[in-house]
This record gives C-alpha cells, structure tokens and sequence, in this order.
C-alpha cells in the first residue's frame, strides 16, 4: 500500500468516526432509516426511496458506522416534513463538522435527499 493510500483510508476512517459520534448522527441515521424503508407510507415513490437508501448507506459508510444508541425516527406528518427535518438534521452537522472527507460524505448525503425530494 502506498503512503498515499494509507492516508486516504485514515482520512476516511476519521471521517466516518467523525459523523457517527456527531450529536444528531442518530436522529439523521433513524429519519434517514424510515423514510428509505417505510416512505411508502408517507407517499414517497420507489425511486425517491433508492435514493434516500443510497443516502443511508453513505452515512453510515455502507453500514459500518451505526448510532451508539437506540433513537427512534422523529414523528412525521408526510413526506415533505419528513424531507425538512432530515435537512435540518444535515445542516446542523454539516456546519458542526471538519476536514474534507466529513464533509464531502455529508454533501454527498444531502445530495441524495435533495434528488430523493425532487422525484417524489
């Protein structure tokens, strides 16, 4: 492995610490959870849901970083409350996080909703 390499994979391994001991990681990982899962029931279609499940696993680092503690999902009223409070969710940690990969990660997150959001 390279020097490069190797530092590429603490860079990124820190930033996937980073995220998972952030203060709302738990709250954005289970909204983020049961909107994917069970956005059917707040009328979100099935492409929007691959996306949000395509966010899900860029937060959680394709499931290698959970919450250290059990939270339930926020209630929602329907999707579109469900889409603001996650952005609010994502915002909060997005201006409370440091260092490229954090950040990158956490864009690419709020990509995904903002796609997810748009296709319905």
């Amino acid at each position: 492995m390279t020097s490069f390499q190797h530092t590429h994979q603490e860079a990124h391994a820190m930033a996937s610490s980073a995220l998972s001991e952030h203060r709302d990681f738990a709250a954005t990982y289970a909204l983020l959870e049961e909107l994917a899962t069970a956005g059917g029931d707040y009328g979100i279609l099935r492409p929007a849901r691959r996306c949000l499940s395509e966010a899900f696993t860029e937060l959680t680092d394709s499931g290698l970083h959970t919450p250290n503690v059990i939270v339930s999902p926020p209630s929602v009223a329907n999707a579109e409350d469900g889409f603001d409070r996650l952005e609010d969710l994502l915002a909060r940690m997005l201006g409370d996080v440091t260092g490229l990969p954090a950040v990158l990660r956490l864009t690419r997150v709020r990509e995904l909703v903002a796609k997810a959001r748009g296709s319905g």
